[in-house]
């Protein structure tokens, strides 16, 4: 009996009111991790960076800066008092990685 290797592909989508891309990365690869770098390589490549840093933009300049000051002080001192409760000592923690213009800064989000 022949044996049957799987093979992966991957699709990431982005969906906007105004517009979808999507990126597909065929099925070829043996892990599906591999399938994912990858299709994520090819968005990459095609210009995916840019296009979220314009994103980053817009919102920015969606938001007035006293309502962000306001959610910095009020909402942010909410989620840290929620987090609090979920589990005692438990604390969102933030790091942001960015390289741009050869710098380099971290951010993640993790509870």
């Amino acid at each position: 009996m022949p044996r049957v290797f799987a093979v992966h592909g991957s699709i990431l989508r982005i969906e906007r009111p105004e517009e979808i891309r999507t990126y597909l990365a065929d099925p070829q690869f043996p892990k599906r991790t591999d399938a994912r770098a990858a299709v994520c390589l090819l968005a990459m490549s095609q210009g995916i960076g840019e296009y979220v840093r314009q994103l980053k933009e817009e919102a920015e300049g969606k938001l007035p800066p006293e309502r962000r000051k306001l959610a910095n002080e009020k909402i942010m001192a909410v989620l840290l008092s929620e987090c609090g409760k979920v589990r005692p000592g438990n604390r969102m923690q933030f790091d942001f990685t960015m390289e741009r213009d050869g710098a380099s800064d971290r951010s993640f989000f993790r509870l």
